[in-house]
């Protein structure tokens, strides 16, 4: 695996885990489950984007975010490659640790496809019915009611129920909430992550939630709390599809201490903005890596180039994104362009760069000997 998706793998798995921990500590004692799904999912689409170093240049076009990360941009580096120089045995086992990391998703991405098609067949093999006014799948099947997506599943054996109507309620509301989209997306984050237990986790959480949101369904139709409650644990039974929203799981105890709990105050909403804190530090700590020399470095760029007069009669200003590599011997060349401003300012940045190739950054055990430098270059106008 090359170093820079390593480090981003890594930095995905540290951002889950995090992300779990917060939520767990912020989020799991209040009633907010709306708002809970968007933390969720929030969470996962965070984990996975804001790591990844194609968010430079896309930050370089919107100045309102480049004001808030501009400072630690300017002082750290935002990307590090190593040269992968390390011993033989260690490039061996760092192979076989990827060719197993990588034949592990394939298999669980491969489990996934294996459950949709399994549900798919099971729409053309069931039966078309309507209840309540409600379009539903009849099966055969011991397992209680489900829902994927638009369908939903309902077992011939539960249709003589008085609890049916329940059932119904709770399953459309999964349908209509669009709750197959957070399972399929966390089945999908525990294929990638397939070793991150926190990723399980996470999924756990993003399952029962959106029981809870169905639950509360239930009981804002009408339906009584404690008969809603015996319903559930008469109609507990296990199940073999495991992408679906299913009536009945295996947390049943969480579910009904939920709907048993005082509504959270609304106050509790403003213990949510505290997400800001753990975005922003993946935001700039999954793009950068401390160096004094590159510190200096910059400093002595910064004294070296020179807004040219025929862009500044113009009034033209932009951010240019740099990218250059550290030799062995701390030796800064192969500089490109990787976000241009126009071709004025692109060629004074480079000559600014080139003018620098003499610098040598600090090499030897333990420090940085080969990398890959990412540098903002930002041109105002007063």
């Amino acid at each position: 695996m090359a170093p820079a998706l390593l480090m981003y793998f890594v930095h995905v798995n540290a951002g889950i885990a995090f992300f779990y921990l917060l939520y767990k500590w912020l989020c799991t004692r209040d009633t907010f489950f709306t708002c809970r799904r968007g933390i969720l999912l929030l969470s996962i689409i965070s984990a996975f984007v804001l790591p990844s170093p194609v968010l430079a240049e896309w930050i370089g076009g919107y100045s309102s975010l480049s004001a808030v990360i501009g400072y630690y941009r300017s002082v750290l580096l935002t990307e590090v490659v190593s040269d992968g120089s390390g011993t033989t045995w260690m490039n061996g086992a760092c192979m076989c640790f990827f060719l197993v990391y990588l034949a592990g998703g394939v298999l669980c991405l491969f489990r996934i496809l294996l459950k949709v098609a399994s549900l798919i067949v099971l729409v053309f093999q069931s039966e078309s019915a309507e209840l309540n006014g409600i379009k539903v799948r009849l099966i055969q099947s011991v397992s209680g009611p489900f829902s994927f997506f638009g369908w939903i599943f309902i077992p011939k054996e539960k249709l003589g129920m008085e609890e049916v109507s329940d059932m119904l309620v709770h399953e459309q509301a999964h349908v209509k909430q669009y709750h197959s989209v957070d399972v399929l997306l966390s089945e999908i984050v525990c294929s990638v992550l397939w070793l991150n237990p926190f990723g399980w986790l996470l999924k756990r959480e993003v399952k029962e939630n959106l029981e809870y949101l169905a639950d509360r369904k239930v009981l804002e139709s009408g339906t009584d709390r404690k008969a809603y409650q015996y319903h559930l644990l008469r109609t507990s039974c296990s199940r073999g599809y495991v992408l679906v929203n299913a009536f009945n799981v295996s947390s049943l105890k969480r579910r009904i201490r939920m709907m048993n709990c005082k509504r959270t105050s609304g106050v509790g909403y403003l213990k949510y903005s505290l997400w800001v804190i753990p975005v922003m530090a993946l935001l700039v700590a999954g793009n950068v890596f401390v160096m004094t020399e590159y510190s200096e470095f910059l400093q002595l760029l910064k004294k070296e180039i020179q807004c040219p007069q025929s862009v500044s009669d113009k009034g033209m200003q932009g951010r240019v994104i740099v990218q250059f590599e550290v030799e062995r011997d701390g030796t800064p060349g192969r500089f490109r362009i990787i976000h241009s401003v126009s071709p004025e300012l692109d060629a004074e940045v480079l000559r600014a760069f080139r003018l620098m190739s003499h610098w040598k950054f600090a090499t030897g055990k333990k420090r940085l000997a080969n990398g890959r430098f990412t540098v903002p270059v930002t041109f105002t106008q007063p």
